[in-house]
């Protein structure tokens, strides 16, 4: 890679993310302040007429749904400034944009999560209309998996998403979890044990084909989730759980 050449924008996204974490410092969410001034808490009542105001304005939103939160705005350019999306904690930041015109900011939410949103405006005497959505979607992660059976089952990833699956074994024995032969899509799997945290087997090129296929040796009454990665693919497809 030639260092000496800097993609503006990402250059300006650097630059923004910098101020963004000084900015963070200065934050005090015990009081609900900065600087002397309220954290807007958006509520059912007060979604579509938000203003994002010269500077930096901070919102709070609480997520209603394992889903989606979507920030729209018809004034949205690469000119106009950053978003910055954290986490209740503020440690993660959960998604960071520059604003882009036509576009939409989204974030995968859990139900009852606070998100702190960071509108930092480039000029002065701005007045940013913008609005969140909230919606609801199943199986785009492992907190609202689709329970999965034995069968034929579809991973989804026309909207962007990582499609998850949960499976309680039905009793002891070998389980394939497979899209061989089902698709011509470029598939990626994963298969968790129950604490969703340790990868217990993972495909994406099975018997010369882009196709994945795992086979786990499973305990009755054992949790396992399944992520269908959307790292290679838009599009949906057919995938099986069966007993060998």
């Amino acid at each position: 890679m030639n260092w000496g050449i800097i993609n503006k924008r990402s250059f300006s996204l650097f630059l923004f993310a910098i101020v963004s974490c000084c900015y963070v410092m200065a934050i005090d969410f015990t009081k609900g302040k900065h600087a002397g001034e309220d954290v807007i808490v958006i509520s059912d009542g007060n979604t579509k007429e938000l203003i994002a105001k010269s500077g930096k304005t901070l919102f709070q939103v609480q997520a209603k749904y394992d889903g989606v939160v979507t920030i729209e705005s018809s004034s949205l350019s690469e000119e106009v400034g950053l978003v910055t999306v954290f986490s209740s904690d503020y440690k993660t930041i959960v998604t960071q944009n520059l604003h882009r015109k036509e576009d939409a900011i989204s974030f995968i939410s859990r139900a009852g999560e606070v998100y702190y949103i960071i509108w930092q405006l480039k000029q002065d005497g701005i007045d940013l209309k913008w609005s969140v959505k909230q919606l609801e979607e199943k199986g785009i992660s492992s907190s609202n998996a689709v329970v999965a059976s034995v069968g034929l089952m579809e991973a989804n990833h026309t909207k962007g998403y990582d499609s998850w699956f949960v499976y309680t074994a039905e009793h002891n024995g070998k389980v394939a979890f497979s899209s061989y032969g089902l698709t011509s899509e470029n598939t990626c799997l994963f298969v968790y044990d129950k604490t969703c945290e340790v990868v217990v087997g993972s495909s994406n090129f099975t018997k010369g084909t882009l196709q994945s296929e795992v086979v786990v040796d499973v305990q009755k009454g054992e949790i396992y989730y399944i992520k269908w990665s959307n790292a290679f693919t838009d599009s949906n497809y057919k995938w099986t759980l069966a007993y060998l």
